[in-house]
């Protein structure tokens, strides 16, 4: 499968920071369980002269995992619907990403240092080790496993994470599978998370509140209009086996005029003619 990430920061028209990064992973089933598998990834970066060379000052600011664990095998069990919930060899990662940190800390800058002291807080919990390593296949694997009427949201109440800091804003999921055609062999399946207006709205004003107690208060209206959170993916399925071929995943934040886009493609590179790990209903 190959990985691209790029991350994009805005005040209002100017573009104030951007970077990107792809890499290729290697997965393989090593296990079927009777209420799931037991699988593993592993990251390598794409055969080029510019993955290579600007592997240190990239993983430092945009996506250290995927660059300190390169070729280290990251082991998932997933549930009986091909989600992955747990990490089945933490400790060896921790270690090997320790030795990684390591190595990269002499070569980076001042200003890339700090994005190394928060990823080593990160990893200094076994609940933050396994958050950063679970999001990359829970994302690819959201929508597997699912039974979804066609043309029909299927929704649940859920919690996103602040992306302004503090606790989980109350959201809303919602998965809806688009028409297909009797000869369509890949299906579409969008996704899509909403945080609740009320909820954003009050953790907007408490964090205003905080950072700059002296101004005025902003309406709802202009809550909505200036803050937000949207976040969305579209995911290719095979339509005989439901597999997982590839993902489109875009987050956007707005914060007054600063706007921060986040956007994750995955896609699998060849089929196999084995079973997978991930085949659900649809």
């Amino acid at each position: 499968m190959r990985i691209v990430k790029t991350f994009a920061e805005h005040e209002g028209d100017l573009l104030a920071d951007s970077l990107s990064g792809t890499w290729l992973v290697d997965m393989r089933v090593l296990a079927v369980r009777p209420r799931g598998y037991t699988f593993a990834w592993t990251y390598r970066a794409e055969d080029t002269d510019v993955g290579r060379d600007n592997a240190a000052q990239r993983g430092a600011r945009f996506d250290l995992l995927t660059n300190t664990l390169e070729g280290v095998p990251i082991v998932f069990r997933t549930d009986r619907t091909g989600q992955p919930r747990e990490i089945a060899n933490g400790d060896s990662l921790c270690a090997a990403i320790g030795r990684a940190l390591r190595r990269l800390a002499p070569r980076l800058t001042l200003t890339q240092r700090p994005a190394l002291a928060a990823v080593r807080a990160t990893v200094s919990t076994d609940a933050g080790l396994e958050h950063m390593l679970l999001a990359d296949a829970e994302r690819f694997y959201l929508a597997s496993g699912g039974r979804y009427p066609v043309g029909r949201d299927v929704t649940s109440r859920s919690l996103l994470p602040n992306p302004f800091g503090g606790a989980s804003i109350a959201a809303t999921t919602s998965f809806r599978l688009h028409a297909f055609a009797a000869t369509d062999s890949v299906l579409t399946v969008r996704w899509r998370q909403t945080p609740d207006a009320q909820a954003l709205a009050r953790v907007i004003v408490d964090l205003l509140r905080e950072v700059s107690p002296d101004s005025p208060r902003l309406s709802p209206t202009e809550i909505a209009r200036r803050f937000g959170v949207e976040e969305q993916a579209t995911y290719r399925i095979d339509r005989r086996r439901g597999r997982v071929l590839g993902m489109d995943y875009l987050k956007r934040v707005r914060f007054g005029e600063r706007t921060r886009t986040e956007r994750v493609m995955m896609k699998a590179l060849f089929t196999s003619a084995a079973p997978d790990a991930t085949t659900g209903t649809y």
